[in-house]
């Protein structure tokens, strides 16, 4: 099976965007880059130079969510 890139793509553009935006949800995150807010929640976890932060009231849904950091 040949890989398309699509996920290594994603995840460079979710690793962007908290870079830029340092502890936002996934939800707001989706807000600021060109993937759906799943495919971000999706990516998040598979980026090594991203860590989770503490839960706090998403700005979008208004619920407790966790919050995104890069990696120091």
């Amino acid at each position: 099976m040949v890989k398309s890139g699509k996920s290594a793509h994603q995840r460079s553009l979710v690793i962007e965007a908290v870079t830029k935006n340092p502890g936002l949800t996934s939800f707001e995150l989706s807000r600021l880059c060109p993937l759906e807010r799943h495919q971000v929640a999706r990516r998040l976890p598979e980026c090594a130079a991203l860590k989770k932060g503490p839960a706090r009231k998403c700005r979008v849904t208004g619920n407790q969510a966790v919050t995104w950091w890069p990696v120091s």
